[in-house]
């Protein structure tokens, strides 16, 4: 049995106090405890259930209110980003009136480079007539992609002959038609100037490469 004065939980000694109370007053003679000690121990003991359940009931409110102040704070940081976003997207409103209300100017339209031109661009083939075009990327950024021209003189009219997003291509020549090609690099609508145009068989071979042939 817990005694009354031990150190105990908040809500274990309030609970304990209606076993005192009762206790203490069915030994009233015996324990001397006069009929005003008694009145005053539960009067006193009734305050603090009164107090008790104010606490609760406080604690209750403030939950409450406190949900509700988060939902209201929400409610108004939503009309407030409805505002700026529509204050900023209005191009007639002057961008220090937009700093006096606390908004960010208006977006400044992202300008768009243009993709570089590729760089030593090299042809290679094997004696099957197997092109492998190579070239390296001259700057250009990750998205950017090639595109392979074709044409069998470079005086001649050049021909789009396929878009690759690696910096290789594969081509199946027939071994002594002249053969030229050159890249371009595109990113979105914007297309680089042509590279150095490279050729096969066009007038001899520049250099044994291996078993095959390099022109560059």
């Amino acid at each position: 049995m817990s005694l009354i004065t031990s150190k105990q939980t908040e809500s274990n000694y309030v609970s304990n106090l209606g076993a005192f109370l009762e206790a203490a007053g069915a030994n009233a003679e015996v324990l001397g405890l006069t009929a005003e000690e008694l009145e005053m121990l539960q009067t006193e003991i009734a305050t603090l259930d009164q107090a008790m359940v104010a606490v609760v009931t406080a604690r209750a409110a403030l939950t409450a209110a406190a949900g509700a102040k988060d939902a209201q704070l929400d409610r108004v940081r939503g009309v407030v980003a409805m505002l700026a976003k529509s204050w900023r997207a209005n191009p007639a409103i002057p961008d220090p009136v937009l700093d006096e209300v606390m908004v960010a100017p208006h977006a400044v339209p992202r300008r768009r480079s243009s993709p570089f031109t590729t760089t030593e661009v090299v042809l290679d083939a094997t004696g099957g007539g197997l092109l492998t075009l190579r070239w390296k990327s001259g700057g250009n950024i990750k998205g950017t992609v090639y595109q392979i021209e074709f044409c069998s003189s470079p005086d001649g009219r050049w021909v789009l002959l396929d878009t690759v997003t690696a910096r290789k291509f594969q081509f199946q020549g027939e071994p002594g038609v002249p053969t030229w090609f050159r890249v371009r690099a595109k990113r979105g609508d914007r297309v680089s100037g042509a590279s150095m145009a490279v050729s096969m068989w066009a007038g001899g071979v520049g250099r044994v490469a291996g078993d095959g042939l390099r022109v560059a």
